[in-house]
């Protein structure tokens, strides 16, 4: 019996709340959020886990930008790198040494993965790049491929062998 007295309690509360248009709802916020924070935060004595006191945004202290390296020299270092490891790995064969050499080609690894994935999704979406719609590499897709070009080829000779072959030459060039 007490939850329906509650959910009466609710109701009426309701009712007695003042209806007030969005506009009006509007212009109270823009000019007077100062008061809403005072009457939120100060007066209700909600805690510290309100976040009523605004953090004030670092500035990340600028450095200055260095010029990037370029694509082939920084995969000149990785390979220089990962030789090094791999060298130190085989003629030390610390714990360590193998260790950084087995994270660092892990890393190689997931990198080349990447690069794979993007490939084959570049070639999903722009059927221009793919290779295999000009020359075929399934069995059944090859054996009909040469047959198509087989024919196409035949046909060509068939033309030659009928109508003759023609020569083409260049005008003959002037001595002087």
């Amino acid at each position: 019996m007490t939850h329906l007295y509650r959910m009466a309690a609710l109701a009426l509360g309701m009712t007695a709340l003042p209806v007030t248009s969005a506009y009006s709802q509007d212009r109270q916020a823009t000019s007077s959020t100062n008061s809403a924070d005072t009457l939120y935060c100060e007066e209700r004595k909600l805690g510290y886990w309100f976040y009523c006191v605004k953090p004030v945004p670092q500035e990340e202290p600028q450095q200055p930008e260095a010029e990037p390296v370029p694509a082939s020299q920084e995969l000149d270092a990785i390979t220089s790198e990962l030789r090094e490891l791999k060298a130190r790995a085989i003629l030390y064969p610390t714990e360590a040494n193998v260790a950084a050499y087995i994270r660092f080609q892990r890393a190689q690894l997931d990198r080349a993965s990447l690069f794979s994935d993007v490939w084959q999704r570049a070639i999903w979406q722009d059927p221009e790049l793919d290779y295999t719609l000009e020359r075929p590499v399934g069995a059944v897709a090859k054996k009909q491929w040469q047959d198509a070009r087989s024919a196409e080829r035949d046909s060509h000779g068939d033309a030659l062998r009928r109508h003759g072959h023609p020569i083409f030459s260049a005008p003959p060039l002037a001595h002087a």
